[in-house]
């Protein structure tokens, strides 16, 4: 009798550790790619911030220097460049 309820037990809870496995698998399955997906979007937020607040500061200068102004044109066209293009690969 208490052999029975032993084995019974053990199946039980091996079907149910299998069926958890599983799950497991299904939401690394899931989850990885949109994590990778967030990690990249957020590398590109922060270039185009880095490359925004060159700008600004470039725009600022360009009073005092004039070589800022050739700066802030290369900074704002790859501000765009990355902020349009990457967009358009994630979709």
């Amino acid at each position: 009798m208490l052999l029975s309820l032993l084995v019974i037990s053990t199946g039980i809870t091996l079907s149910k550790m299998d069926r958890i496995g599983k799950e497991i698998k299904e939401i690394a399955q899931e989850d990885i790619p949109l994590i990778k997906i967030v990690t990249e979007i957020t590398i590109n937020q922060l270039a185009q911030a880095i490359h925004f607040e060159r700008a600004l500061r470039f725009a600022l200068e360009k009073v005092e220097n004039k070589n800022a102004l050739k700066s802030f044109n290369i900074e704002k066209k790859v501000y765009f460049h990355e902020h349009y293009f990457s967009f358009l690969d994630l979709q």
